[in-house]
């Protein structure tokens, strides 16, 4: 059990088991989130040859091209 949910036992929290449903809800947001990600990814590599760099990072300047999304190993 992740640490997050043992600390919510701790803490008094009754942690009901995942549903079948429950794990196919989740893979189903988790597509969605890849999806959009790489369409922004998309979107931007297009600005970016439209307009530069630059520019690029005054229109969105929260956005950080080859930062990873994941780690690269388990911690």
């Amino acid at each position: 059990m992740p640490i997050e949910l043992e600390l919510l036992q701790l803490s008094g929290y009754e942690i009901e088991p995942l549903a079948e449903e429950d794990l196919v809800g989740m893979v189903g947001v988790i597509a969605l989130q890849l999806h959009l990600a790489m369409r922004e990814e998309l979107l931007a590599k297009k600005l970016a040859r439209k307009v530069g760099e630059e520019k690029l990072k005054e229109l969105f300047p929260n956005y950080h091209e080859g930062s990873p999304a994941v780690l690269s190993s388990p911690l």
